[in-house]
């Protein structure tokens, strides 16, 4: 499976890391942006900085939240954030031992099945090249009180997980 690198999409250095193993991971987690998604990749490489810089600037993270990002569209390519390796920050209090997946795409947009076929190219390839099993996979929602992932990708999750 291809996924456009760090280095590919211009990420800057994280501030710091806290590193997990792969295996250990016991849950993966769909999230959504809530932000327009983009077509050109030159777009989506801008769209992966601002979220970078969001995150780290304005949450004051040390780097972007999201293990793995997908963008919702016609050419739905799929980002590195953290990478499996580093633990993600995007479930309060529930981040250890876990993969994050975020959809970047608003709630009023409708999730394209180009984007379903890719979300799920990530999750196989999650789960069988990385993590090495079948890990469940959940709404953001499931742990936290939010409206993330959006109706479409819970549903989504619960037909397909």
């Amino acid at each position: 499976m291809k996924i456009i690198s760090r280095r590919q999409w211009g990420a800057r250095n994280p501030r710091s890391r806290s590193y997990q193993d792969p295996r250990s991971v016991k849950e993966l987690f769909i999230h959504y942006s809530e932000s327009p998604s983009a077509t050109s990749l030159a777009a989506q490489k801008q769209v992966m900085r601002g979220l970078q810089d969001f995150h780290m600037d304005g949450r004051n993270w040390s780097d972007i939240a999201y293990n793995y990002l997908v963008f919702n569209g016609s050419k739905p390519r799929a980002f590195y954030g953290r990478g499996a390796r580093v633990i993600p920050a995007a479930q309060a209090n529930h981040n250890t031992n876990t993969v994050a997946v975020c959809v970047v795409m608003r709630a009023e947009d409708k999730l394209t099945w180009q984007t379903k076929l890719q979300l799920r190219r990530l999750v196989w390839h999650l789960r069988s090249k990385v993590i090495k099993r079948n890990v469940p996979v959940k709404p953001h929602s499931a742990v936290t009180q939010t409206s993330c992932p959006g109706d479409q990708l819970r549903a989504f999750i619960k037909k397909h997980y």
